[in-house]
């Protein structure tokens, strides 16, 4: 099971980050409503009734939140991007040097489908 969920998350991480971003950007909106705007008259009464006191502790746990997440969500598609930057090479020595960088990047950090495809342009270039 635990490992189930493990390629699950890997298999979908950019979509949870991307969700993980929106959903705390969501709850700073609502603690920052909550924390400094709550007697007007436009504000969710409902949601900030919910909360009671406990909005500027929403306020910062979304901080925190949205701060990994955005993080997160920056990262993978960083290693995205410098994954088809290695690949895109055309030079076999270019390729070479960058293939640690280039297995270690798709297996660890990056999608499954990635793998496959390091795997392919690695046999493309005569390695292992």
């Amino acid at each position: 099971m635990r490992r189930d969920f493990a390629d699950w998350r890997r298999e979908n991480m950019l979509a949870l980050a991307a969700v993980g971003t929106i959903l705390s950007g969501a709850m700073v909106l609502i603690g920052a409503i909550g924390t400094w705007y709550r007697t007007e008259s436009w504000t969710p009464t409902a949601i900030l009734e919910w909360l009671g006191d406990y909005d500027i502790w929403a306020l910062v746990i979304g901080l925190a939140l949205f701060g990994v997440s955005s993080y997160q969500f920056w990262l993978v598609r960083w290693y995205m991007n410098r994954f088809e930057e290695l690949i895109a090479v055309s030079s076999k020595a270019q390729f070479q040097r960058d293939w640690t960088e280039l297995q270690q990047m798709s297996r660890y950090q990056l999608p499954g489908n990635y793998w496959k495809r390091a795997l392919k342009a690695g046999r493309r270039f005569g390695l292992k």
